[in-house]
């Protein structure tokens, strides 16, 4: 029997209802039992709601909300994209292999791997970024658990080296979001103990355990690496013995770099942390130099002199 126009609005207030509900779950679901409670409803009415969020939708991409019944719970699965082709970043590409690659047996998984690797790819160039998603990507086994994390919001423990630490150390940080810059992958996540943003390279993460805590609300920063470095850091030109020399140091705040195929290369570099630049300088025996501007310069020779006067 076809519904009344007003039990039809009623409807639609209690899908949105429910909606503006389930954004504030932390794990994005919720008792079907609690949820007509707190809507004022009964349990069928709430699972009618339910039912009637996928009529919400964008007309000009044909996305559709998407919420499922499951037992006693309501869940939020986020937005269904109606559209032909599905274009993934390129973490959750490799969230997927891996997912593939430890559920499936290695002839079926290498089969849908080379299936699956055009439309994975993240970029315009299929061949190019196929090849790039096969061989060269990077890549971290604790990947799809911190893809998880960061879409439901648990706190985790990680061990992680930083690039001043001896050892990998335990740490409980809320993670925030994943993210590709200069052929690595990135955590950026909340130090809980520091109560202070980080960036965790995954390449750097030995472990990782998803608690039983929900993340906190925090107030982070969402610029990309270089636009941190360029904002926030002081610019400094070095020189490099040779290309190998640059592309074993993978550094990051790179904003020029010239010279030619062979022999020495000049790269301008923002630096938000001047010491570990004059220790790498110092450390290189040679084979990186800091050639300007003036300031850093004086700073460089007043730090190398503080360094000679402690060893005396």
């Amino acid at each position: 029997m076809p519904r009344s126009s007003k039990e039809r609005e009623g409807l639609l207030d209690r899908a949105i209802s429910l909606m503006a509900l389930l954004g504030t779950m932390p794990s994005g679901r919720i008792a079907i039992a609690r949820a007509a409670e707190l809507l004022g409803c009964s349990e069928e009415e709430a699972v009618a709601a339910a039912e009637e969020i996928a009529v919400f939708g964008n007309r000009a991409t044909g996305a559709r909300a998407a919420v499922s019944v499951e037992g006693a719970y309501l869940r939020y699965r986020g937005v269904d994209e109606m559209i032909p082709q599905v274009r993934l970043t390129l973490p959750q590409s490799l969230a997927l292999l891996s997912a593939l690659n430890a559920t499936s047996g290695p002839v079926r998984a290498q089969s849908l791997r080379e299936s699956l690797a055009g439309i994975l790819s993240p970029g315009e160039d299929r061949a190019a970024s196929s090849a790039l998603v096969r061989d060269a990507a990077p890549w971290s086994p604790h990947l799809p658990a911190l893809a998880e994390a960061v879409e439901v919001g648990i706190r985790c423990r990680i061990r992680y080296r930083s690039n001043r630490e001896n050892k990998a150390i335990w740490r409980t940080v809320d993670p925030h979001r994943l993210f590709e810059s200069d052929d690595a992958l990135y955590l950026s996540a909340w130090d809980v103990c520091k109560d202070a943003q980080r960036l965790y390279r995954l390449d750097r993460l030995s472990d990782c355990v998803l608690t039983e805590d929900s993340v906190a609300r925090h107030r982070y920063d969402d610029r990309t690496l270089n636009e941190a470095f360029m904002d926030d850091g002081t610019l400094a030109r070095v020189r490099f013995a040779s290309r190998e020399t640059f592309a074993a140091a993978d550094w990051q705040g790179i904003l020029a770099v010239s010279g030619k195929r062979r022999g020495p290369v000049t790269v301008d570099v923002a630096c938000t942390n001047l010491p570990w630049l004059f220790d790498q300088v110092l450390a290189s025996d040679g084979a990186i130099e800091l050639i300007g501007p003036s300031d850093v310069l004086n700073q460089y020779a007043a730090y190398a002199r503080s360094l000679l006067d402690g060893a005396l």
